[in-house]
């Protein structure tokens, strides 16, 4: 029987990979959830700031 070895990795490795690409999850997840907040955020300004300038607009009579 012939068996390549040569691309086995440890278990103990591939477990510490998969806890680095959780954290990494983890950490992209909340800048995930940090952009939507500052997504919204920007949004309501620039809903703020449209209604402002539409109350300096001369009404159309």
């Amino acid at each position: 029987m012939n068996i390549q070895v040569s691309n086995v990795r440890p278990v103990s490795a591939i477990q510490e990979e998969k806890l680095t690409l959780e954290q990494e999850k983890a950490v992209l997840q909340q800048r995930v959830s940090e952009l939507s907040q500052d997504k919204t955020t920007l949004m309501l300004a620039i809903t703020d700031m449209y209604e402002m300038i539409l109350s300096l607009l001369p009404e159309e009579e």
